[in-house]
């Protein structure tokens, strides 16, 4: 028996029963959805790789994965073969990073915030040991970037801005769209790590200059161990996993097909409900203020 089940209990609340513990950390990782679930356990049970185009079993594996795409780039208004699946944001954020600044001859200047997660602040610390320029800016009190601060940092030689949507420790939503004009009017590509924005913020990565945008399944309620990266097309990357020509040759490596149907799916409940949930979650906040307040 697993911990959480040798310590559950029932009480009452307001006549109804509820289970303890509760699960609240949904910044570190979200509850499987039921459907999500279903389509994972569904997809382990049949065959197939999404290479193998010579039987109906891969065939069927490489039509999961197509649909998954749709379901993405439906979330993110872009086109199905802009998304490469990684296995989370971690390496998308990596692979957008170490993948796209590789790519110059001159080794040249990258912007991102000292808020930013581990994910990007490691690889841009790589960066800069092999001779590029780094700045991380500083954020105001309410954790958000000043533009000008942003405006007044970049420079003839900047290669990429990478931006946290949504930060994943307090929560703040940076101007993305502001962001990325800034960064379109200098012909400066934007990348941003939108992992625990895409619950509650439409992006639409057309509308706002984006080039590159990492997210994660474990954080909309899809499986850990699948993310994926929206990659502009025309935006030259160089591959950071070696091996197949899988994913245009940017990610060798057979595609976990169950999770990624798990990913499409999450993505899929994102858009019909996110409107919905995002009312249901203002509301219980407002309970759960008012139960602090008067206590």
């Amino acid at each position: 028996m697993d911990l959480v089940s040798k310590n559950i209990k029932t009480v009452l609340f307001k006549g109804a029963e509820i289970k303890l513990p509760i699960f609240l950390d949904h910044q570190s990782t979200t509850p499987l959805a039921p459907k999500v679930r279903d389509s994972v356990i569904q997809s382990f049970s049949a065959p197939g790789n999404a290479e193998s185009n010579t039987h109906v079993f891969g065939l069927n594996a490489r039509a999961h994965i197509e649909k998954a795409k749709d379901q993405i780039s439906a979330l993110l208004s872009c086109y199905p073969d802009e998304i490469i699946f990684t296995s989370g944001a971690t390496e998308a954020n990596n692979l957008a990073l170490l993948g796209y600044s590789r790519g110059f001859k001159d080794k040249g200047h990258i912007i991102s915030l000292e808020t930013e997660h581990a994910s990007v602040l490691s690889p841009l610390q790589i960066l800069k040991a092999e001779g590029y320029d780094i700045t991380l800016l500083p954020v105001t009190n309410n954790g958000l970037l000043d533009l000008s601060t942003l405006e007044a940092a970049l420079r003839p030689d900047t290669i990429l801005v990478s931006i946290q949507a949504a930060n994943n420790e307090i929560g703040t939503i940076q101007n993305i769209s502001e962001i990325a004009s800034i960064c379109a009017s200098r012909n400066i590509v934007f990348h941003t790590d939108a992992t625990q924005a895409l619950l509650t913020e439409e992006i639409n990565v057309g509308n706002k200059n984006i080039t590159l945008l990492s997210l994660s399944g474990h954080k909309m309620y899809g499986p850990q161990g699948i993310g994926a990266l929206f990659i502009k097309r025309g935006t030259k990357l160089s591959p950071l996993i070696y091996g197949g020509d899988q994913q245009n040759g940017l990610r060798g490596g057979t595609l976990p097909t169950p999770l990624i149907i798990g990913l499409g799916q999450a993505c899929q409940i994102v858009i019909e409900c996110r409107q919905k949930d995002e009312a249901h979650l203002l509301h219980l906040s407002d309970i759960m203020k008012s139960q602090l307040s008067i206590h």
